[in-house]
């Protein structure tokens, strides 16, 4: 998603109040300088300044965040309460946009982000076979079916260098969705157990800035609203976590199925001690709850009653609502039956 951003960045053109371009050098310590790009015009230009050091910002987090999570996995030796379809979607998107930051000549750090973000998602990948419970075979059969899958991806991209923007779709689609079913498989197992909370947190911060460097530079479209959806679907997600985890300060919560003797309900209690502090959970929701609507907002200003404005915010909604209503088994309001499938389901990974 950066990468996109970053092609409009340094690609799009606006004016800066009485200024004939979108670049603004501001001097520093001797012959150093830095220039701000893409200010929009209806904004001072603090929030030029802003805009441009949150994209930097997200840079660094986003090289960030996958770590703990890849830590948490190795722990315990098991991926159970994520979903193989969120890795799936990580990866594929990252796969799509390598070639478009390299043929557009994005900066040096985002083509490291752009080939980091490929190993580190399939390391991930690869965590789901390795601790995936079936036979040797067939998990090495997927691992082969994966790499050749990838390998054909690059290949086409490659050789044929018209491909590139189409397949930089595909990451928008991707990255704009990717949540969902991780929040439809923590619903189903009313826990974000498998989750790191480092991670959850970290993620918070990095659709933080990304939302501000999105929102207050001049992007098109695709992006702002690629940026409503991911974003909304990360503080989704936080506020999930912070709703299963206030639980565990009245009872201690079951250990997720898969996972070692060292993760257990006093250590998940102690996280969650950690991260939320004393703070009553309802407090804590409400804030999260709160950047949903500034990201509502958000999109209705950037967007200015486009239909894209109308469209997005409900479809948001009817899917994240889908998810949850998924997971209910109408005929029993206790929901047993869901969670037992929803065990059965993790436990496999």
């Amino acid at each position: 998603m950066l990468s996109l951003q970053l092609y409009f960045l340094n690609n799009h053109t606006v004016s800066l109040g009485a200024t004939t371009n979108c670049n603004v050098t501001i001097p520093l310590v001797g012959a150093m300088s830095w220039t701000v790009t893409n200010c929009l015009s209806t904004l001072p230009e603090a929030f030029c300044y802003v805009g441009n050091v949150a994209g930097y910002c997200s840079t660094v987090i986003w090289l960030l965040v996958l770590l703990p999570q890849l830590y948490k996995n190795w722990k315990r030796k098991s991926t159970a309460g994520l979903s193989p379809w969120w890795a799936t979607a990580n990866f594929t998107a990252s796969l799509c946009n390598i070639f478009f930051v390299f043929r557009n000549d994005l900066p040096l750090y985002s083509k490291i982000s752009a080939v980091y973000f490929v190993v580190i998602e399939a390391c991930l990948l690869l965590q789901f076979l390795w601790y995936w419970k079936a036979r040797v075979s067939l998990r090495a059969a997927l691992a082969c079916g994966g790499a050749i899958a990838s390998f054909s991806v690059l290949l086409v991209e490659g050789l044929v260098p018209s491909v590139t923007n189409p397949f930089q779709w595909i990451s928008t689609v991707l990255w704009a969705t990717e949540l969902f079913p991780q929040l439809y498989l923590n619903f189903l197992l009313e826990s974000t157990d498998g989750q790191s909370a480092v991670s959850i947190t970290i993620t918070l911060i990095g659709k933080t800035t990304d939302f501000i460097s999105g929102y207050f530079l001049d992007m098109p479209p695709q992006v702002l609203v690629m940026t409503f959806f991911s974003s909304s679907t990360a503080f989704t997600n936080v506020i999930q976590a912070i709703y299963y985890n206030s639980k565990w300060f009245a009872k201690p919560a079951p250990p997720v199925p898969g996972s070692s003797a060292s993760t257990s309900a006093l250590t998940q209690h102690q996280h969650a001690k950690f991260l939320f502090g004393k703070a009553p959970s309802a407090v804590l929701i409400l804030a999260v709850a709160s950047g949903l609507i500034v990201f509502l907002v958000g999109l209705e200003w950037r967007l200015k009653g486009q239909i894209l404005a109308i469209l997005c915010p409900p479809a948001l909604w009817i899917a994240i609502g889908a998810c949850y209503l998924a997971t209910c088994d109408l005929t029993n309001p206790h929901k047993d039956s869901g969670k037992d499938s929803g065990t059965a389901f993790s436990s496999k990974w």
